[in-house]
Parts: C-alpha cells; structure tokens; sequence
C-alpha cells in the first residue's frame, strides 16, 4: 500500500466554512490527485507504473510495514520526468 496525509486535513463545509477532518477519505485526494497530475504528463502511463513511482519515491513512515510508503509528490514527479 502506499500512504497519505490523512490527520487535520482542511476541507471545505457548507457555508464557505472550512474545517479539519481527519481518515482514509482526507488521505485518498492527495493519491488520486498525485496520480491524474502524472497522468496529464504522461498519458500513457498504467496503474503499475504509477503505483511502482510512488512506491520508490515514497518515504518510510514509522509503519511502513502497515501503511506502505509515504507519497511524496515532488519526487514521484521528477521520478516520473527522468523515465522519458
């Protein structure tokens, strides 16, 4: 698996309010986003290209063995450049 930022994320709430949410459903847009943002560079890219990016640019958390690598979108990016 891979991991992302999911404690005290802000978000949008009704009444041009925002507030701080925390779990899988804050952490799954930073991997979603990550992925089409690769995806608008390099079209052709599958689902095991990107998940094998984001696992090598990832960095360990202090559980990795349970929550996979930590995206770190900068290098996926630049990971994702230097494989053209």
């Amino acid at each position: 698996g891979l991991a992302a930022p999911g404690t005290n994320i802000y978000s949008t709430i009704p009444n041009n309010q925002y507030a701080s949410f925390n779990g899988t459903s804050m952490a799954t847009p930073y991997v979603a986003g990550l992925v089409g943002l690769m995806k608008s560079i390099k079209p052709d890219l599958t689902t095991d290209q990107a998940y094998d990016i984001l696992d090598k640019s990832g960095i360990k958390t202090k559980d990795a063995r349970k929550t996979g690598r930590l995206i770190q979108p900068y290098e996926a990016v630049k990971m994702l450049m230097e494989g053209d």
